[in-house]
């Protein structure tokens, strides 16, 4: 299946589109810049080199020209193309693939998806590479003959004599390609064949045409529009002429307009996505308690592991936190296993295993490992670990005069830690605590996580508390 879009100024939301719709069964996206001036080609470098992506050239600016010139040039090599923007997602209402739903279709020229569209869900700014989890509220499908009459006479009355985009009751084709010869904006222009919904139900060129007790569906496709992320991206939006020939509008339409696609809250593409991907796993124990043994057990078993990055990973924990975004934004389209959530240098520390509570609100049906040692042994690794640096990092930032009195602070926030943390998920299935010293470490992990790990990639690693009891 081939995904055809015309892109501008989109850098930033590419990893998770991209990520999202490959989970979902796309073989091939044909990409065409429009004039960007963003770093769009560094970011999706990797995905050319994975055989994704391919990039031609819009040599006539516009978005019609574009449908039909990657239509003529892979027209008998994929059979289902879908004509989307960056701002759109498309995804089956199952755990299936989108070329697995569209086995049923074959028999017509294209299946018609009707678009829910979102709005800001009040915020200022977008969030970069975390789209789904951020904008959850949509205006959805109308149920009632009476509601589908509300929505567009709303719609009317705000545009006015405007070209302001965001129709609801719309939404794009998915086409086989050998069937459409010619493709619009929305509906093939030239084709063998119907274009039908869902329900196998005929949809015409001009859908505003369908009669008004025609009622949408969208519980075997479902296309999410992303039409405001935010009030910036509305306010741009708003002054810039797209390739479909949409012109500025005033922004206060916009805003008026925006305001109607926050009335439910639709987490449906993040949940597909979810089900489509390994799940998050989170190893929430301090470090110094086998944070990097368990890492490399991760990803040496080929797993999507992150360890620490030099701090990184607790600083945007933090950075996200305060700015109310998903708290794992910017990691977690890459990366699925997590360990030694910690920072500390001389302007201060961030221990951030510290918000598992965040992490399974915002990442619902993870997994979370608390890794544990025997308390003595873990508090002479903390004070060896990188020659006692950690140690006189952490006096001098706490404003304590000796080691002891620093070592005992140590014991007594583990101690609260893990009293908090089997508190909160006493009784969970997804929680697993382990003592990393005792043996089958690796074959309990498999075993809880139902993964095919080899026990022989788990060894000891960091060592820095001598040689009787060798720290993990």
């Amino acid at each position: 299946m081939v995904i055809c879009a015309v892109f501008r100024d989109e850098a930033e939301h590419f990893d998770e589109w991209l990520d999202f719709h490959r989970k979902a069964g796309v073989t091939k996206v044909v990409l065409y810049d429009d004039a960007s001036t963003d770093q769009w080609r560094a970011v999706l470098e990797p995905w050319i080199e994975d055989g994704l992506v391919e990039l031609r050239p819009l040599k006539v600016r516009d978005q019609l020209w574009a449908f039909n010139d990657c239509l003529r040039h892979y027209r008998w090599s994929y059979q289902w193309f879908a004509f989307i923007d960056i701002d759109e997602f498309i995804f089956p209402g199952s755990d299936r693939t989108l070329p697995d739903v569209l086995k049923k279709y074959t028999r017509w020229a294209g299946v018609f998806v009707f678009w829910e569209l979102f709005g800001a869900n009040g915020r200022e700014t977008t969030v970069s590479s975390n789209l789904l989890r951020s904008n959850t509220a949509c205006m959805p499908l109308p149920t009632t003959t009476a509601q589908r009459k509300a929505d567009r006479t709303s719609y009317r009355r705000v545009k006015g004599d405007s070209l302001m985009t965001g129709r609801p009751f719309h939404g794009k084709t998915v086409a086989q390609g050998w069937r459409t010869w010619k493709m619009g904006n929305h509906v093939p222009i030239a084709k063998i064949g119907k274009v039908v919904d869902e329900q196998r139900r005929k949809i015409p060129r001009h859908v505003m045409s369908l009669p008004t007790s025609y009622l949408p569906s969208n519980r075997h496709i479902k296309l999410n529009h992303y039409w405001a992320k935010s009030q910036a991206h509305l306010a741009r939006r708003a002054n810039r002429r797209n390739l479909s020939g949409a012109a500025p509008a005033d922004i206060e339409r916009y805003q008026r307009w925006e305001k109607e696609l926050n009335r439910k809250k639709n987490q449906s593409a993040v949940e597909y996505r979810s089900r489509r991907s390994q799940p998050f796993v989170f190893i929430i124990g301090f470090n110094k308690t086998g944070t990097r043994s368990l890492h490399r057990l991760f990803f040496d078993n080929g797993l999507p592991a992150i360890h620490w990055d030099d701090g990184r990973l607790a600083l945007a924990m933090r950075d996200n936190r305060s700015m109310g975004v998903p708290i794992l934004t910017g990691y977690d389209i890459k990366y699925r296993i997590f360990s030694d959530l910690t920072h500390v240098d001389e302007d201060g520390y961030c221990e951030a295993n510290k918000w598992f509570r965040e992490l399974d609100l915002d990442y619902p049906g993870s997994y979370f490992i608390l890794n544990n040692r025997p308390i003595g042994h873990w508090l002479l690794s903390r004070t060896r670990h990188e020659g006692g640096k950690f140690l006189q990092q952490h006096m001098s930032l706490r404003g304590l005069t000796s080691p002891e009195e620093t070592i005992n602070q140590w014991a007594s926030e583990r101690e609260a830690f893990h009293s908090e943390v089997r508190s909160y998920f006493a009784g969970s299935d997804h929680f697993l605590e382990v003592d990393i010293e005792h043996e089958g470490v690796a074959e309990s992990l498999s075993e809880f996580l139902n993964l095919p790990l080899n026990p022989q990639k788990w060894s000891r690693r960091g060592k820095t508390d001598g040689p009787r009891n060798g720290s993990l």
